[in-house]
């Protein structure tokens, strides 16, 4: 996918909590997943399946700043970091993405298909305490409390006053 893998994201994550913790900048992180994946490598084959995967990467990093982290963290599921990004910046950010990624005709042979996204996302300010581990579970939780919703909603939690919000 040209992009990085979990490895670099749970380095950049442990770094950007520090950084925030000296600095006090709040940042954001997104995890995004493609809906339905094993559908398109069941209809189109696992071929079709990797190239959706490296179009998808390659729509994050040209739709993203270029100090945001993003990474393939597991088959079809990619994380973001968003530095010194508050939450409704971030969720805007999400909200204009996942329109770009539904609007585009990803191809196969001859025809066409259309995707869209999961996402959750979760905040992290510096009266905060959670581990990284934690920040990167809230946001995966948020993405479950997205798909149980019925996808195509984002979904944030924020921790400092626990509770989620569509």
């Amino acid at each position: 996918t040209c992009i990085y893998n979990r490895r670099y994201f749970d380095t950049r994550l442990e770094e950007e909590v520090a950084r925030m913790s000296r600095r006090g900048f709040p940042f954001c992180i997104a995890i995004l997943d493609i809906d339905h994946f094993k559908k398109i490598n069941d209809s189109y084959g696992h071929r079709t399946g990797d190239l959706v995967l490296r179009e998808f990467a390659h729509f994050l990093k040209k739709n993203l700043r270029r100090i945001d982290v993003v990474c393939r963290v597991g088959g079809e599921e990619f994380a973001v970091i968003l530095p010194d990004t508050e939450v409704k910046k971030a969720k805007a950010v999400c909200g204009r993405f996942r329109k770009i990624v539904a609007a585009h005709p990803f191809k196969h042979n001859l025809s066409q298909f259309n995707i869209t996204i999961s996402m959750g996302i979760t905040s992290y300010n510096s009266f905060m305490d959670q581990s990284p581990i934690e920040i990167l579970e809230l946001a995966d939780k948020a993405l479950y409390q997205e798909k149980e919703a019925g996808r195509k909603k984002l979904v944030e939690y924020t921790p400092a006053i626990r509770k989620w919000h569509r």
